[in-house]
């Protein structure tokens, strides 16, 4: 079975549940017999021929559920509602779901997805997330002395504020950011060991694979 995205956990966390939704549409099969994501396509209207090879074969699927026929319609619409009622279940319990809330008399998930998509993303949302993502990267340490601030902690928020930063972070530079983050005295064999390492310095998760052998 497909997992269903959880509820909708607010703006800060937003774009990685678009990212959930989006996934479980594209895995999703609906009664048309192909799957949910071309319901999610800001335009989804698209005839055109774009040449050999182009779509690939997963977007054609996408770009075949089409709604200007009789038949195609019906589909659309049964596959539109199944896209409203997972939305719904994920945003009923919120107080967000007034964004969608005017998609729900028609069951529009295509109109609900983008109108709350639009809401959670726009720019003064955006802005306000790598905000906080940057100040996240710029205040987190690790000094040894909070004993359930763990190393696991440490790297999913770095992790997380390097996602929403809207920076481009190779892994030498989320390393670099990440060792700086470690104040403990009693860590600094590790830290110059995984720096002298040439391997570990381009390959960020090898590298935070690698730590948790020095890690208390």
């Amino acid at each position: 079975d497909v997992a269903k995205p959880p509820q909708f956990p607010g703006h800060e966390k937003a774009r990685k549940w678009y990212e959930a939704f989006e996934e479980w549409a594209s895995k999703t099969i609906g009664p048309s017999g192909i799957p949910l994501s071309y319901i999610l396509r800001e335009n989804h209207a698209q005839d055109e021929d774009e040449g050999m090879f182009e779509p690939t074969m997963d977007e054609e699927l996408q770009n075949r559920g089409r709604h200007n026929t009789p038949t195609a319609s019906m589909f659309w619409k049964a596959d539109n509602t199944m896209v409203w009622n997972q939305l719904r279940e994920c945003f009923h319990p919120t107080t967000d779901y007034t964004w969608i809330k005017p998609y729900e008399k028609t069951k529009n998930g295509h109109g609900g997805y983008w109108a709350g998509k639009r809401h959670a993303l726009g720019a003064g949302v955006t802005r306000a997330i790598q905000a906080n993502a940057d100040k996240i990267i710029a205040s987190t340490r690790y000094d040894g002395r909070n004993k359930s601030w763990t190393f696991e902690k440490v790297v999913t928020r770095l992790n997380e504020a390097f996602d929403d930063s809207g920076a481009e972070w190779s892994d030498e530079r989320k390393l670099i950011k990440l060792l700086d983050v470690i104040v403990d005295s009693s860590l600094l064999p590790a830290k110059l060991s995984i720096r002298a390492n040439q391997a570990l310095r381009e390959d960020y998760e090898a590298a935070v694979a690698t730590s948790w052998r020095f890690w208390p």
